[in-house]
C-alpha cells in the first residue's frame, strides 16, 4: 500500500521508529444522523503486527439505509495524526454552514493523508510489511459519511463522522 511506503520513508528519515507492541485503540464519538438513521461506526479486526494485516470496518448504525432517492458514501480517512491536520488542530468541528442540514457536533478526528471510497462500504484491509523500522508508527482511521438526498425538497446533504481508531504498528 502506497501510504505505508510513504510512512516507512518518513520513519527512516526521522528516526522515530522504536520497538512497540502492536495495538488498536478506539477513540472519539460518532456524530448521530439528524434523521435518526443511526451513527456511523468504525471497528477494527486484527492488530497491525509486522508481516500481517488488519481491517477497518464500517457500519452505518441501526437502520443504516440511504435516504429514499439518495445515497450514502462512506469515505475512510487515514492519516498520521489525531492532533493536527495541515496546521489545523484536531478534533475539528465540521462547520454547520457547510451544508444546510449539517448537524452540529460532528468532528473530524484524524488527519486525512489518504482518503478511500471502498466498493460496497468496506472493510478496508491494510497489509503491514515485515519491516522492523515501522514498529511504533501509528495510523489513524475515521469513516466520514456523505449523506446525499437529491429528491428532498432542499436537496438534503450532510457529512457525518464515525468514532476513530489509532492503529500502532508493532511486534
Amino acid at each position: 500500500m502506497r501510504l505505508l511506503e510513504i510512512c516507512f520513508s518518513l520513519v527512516l528519515a526521522s528516526g522515530l521508529a522504536q520497538a512497540q507492541t502492536a495495538s488498536v485503540q478506539l477513540f472519539g464519538t460518532a456524530c448521530p444522523d439528524p434523521l435518526g438513521a443511526g451513527s456511523p461506526s468504525l471497528t477494527v479486526t486484527g492488530v497491525p503486527r509486522l508481516g500481517t494485516s488488519y481491517s477497518v470496518n464500517y457500519s452505518a448504525g441501526p437502520s443504516g439505509r440511504p435516504p429514499q432517492g439518495g445515497s450514502i458514501v462512506p469515505i475512510l480517512a487515514t492519516g498520521l495524526s489525531s492532533t493536527s491536520a495541515g496546521g489545523v488542530p484536531l478534533p475539528f468541528a465540521i462547520p454547520v454552514n457547510w451544508y444546510v442540514q449539517q448537524p452540529a457536533g460532528c468532528l473530524l478526528l484524524v488527519s486525512a493523508e489518504l482518503a478511500q471510497v471502498p466498493p460496497g462500504a468496506g472493510p478496508v484491509t491494510f497489509s503491514v510489511p515485515n519491516v522492523p523500522a515501522l514498529a511504533g508508527l501509528a495510523l489513524h482511521h475515521q469513516w466520514l459519511v456523505a449523506w446525499i438526498d437529491t429528491f428532498a425538497p432542499s436537496g438534503r446533504r450532510y457529512l457525518l463522522g464515525s468514532n476513530a481508531a489509532r492503529a500502532q504498528i508493532g511486534f
